[in-house]
């Protein structure tokens, strides 16, 4: 199955004021096949996996941080 079908299944699904988010996000910034998925994901979610989707990102920023000062990351 290609991404951009797994994309429609998945914006489908979405309820309509979050599909306009989901549009509006990708017009204003542009995205990839890829991106738009995620987004889509994203968007989907419950609260609580959004919360564990902040939790990662909090902990790749704090990784790429400590590679960049050139610091073993954890």
């Amino acid at each position: 199955m290609e991404l951009t079908e797994l994309y429609d299944d998945v914006v489908r699904q979405l309820a309509d004021e979050r599909r306009q988010l989901v549009e509006t996000t990708v017009e204003e910034y542009g995205a990839s096949a890829t991106f738009r998925f995620l987004l889509a994901v994203i968007a989907g979610a419950t609260p609580r996996e959004r919360q564990v989707i902040r939790v990662l990102l909090r902990q790749l920023d704090q990784y790429e941080r400590e590679a960049a000062a050139g610091e073993q990351p954890e």
